[in-house]
């Protein structure tokens, strides 16, 4: 099991990019967070197994639906075990 912290730039916001992602990670069986930063990025917090986090780190490689994500720092965290995935405001 894997936890990650991910703060992604580029055209992430207004774009139903947090819902997308959330929609990926119910999918995938990944439970965690995402949120809009005043900055204009995204971050969240991923928690699932080792294939899931490697399908949603290739999904999000670029081009995810409408957005485009021209940055990503991602920051393996300490395992937490939430259920569920939501969308913060």
């Amino acid at each position: 099991m894997k936890s990650l912290w991910i703060r992604f730039t580029g055209r992430v916001q207004g774009v139903n990019f947090r819902r997308d992602v959330s929609a990926f990670c119910r999918m995938l069986g990944i439970s965690g967070w995402i949120r809009n930063n005043p900055d204009g990025s995204v971050e969240g917090e991923f928690h699932g197994d080792d294939t899931g986090m490697t399908r949603l780190l290739d999904a999000l490689e670029g081009n995810f639906e409408n957005a485009f994500i021209t940055g990503r720092d991602v920051r393996e965290i300490a395992w937490k075990d939430e259920k569920g995935f939501r969308i913060e405001h």
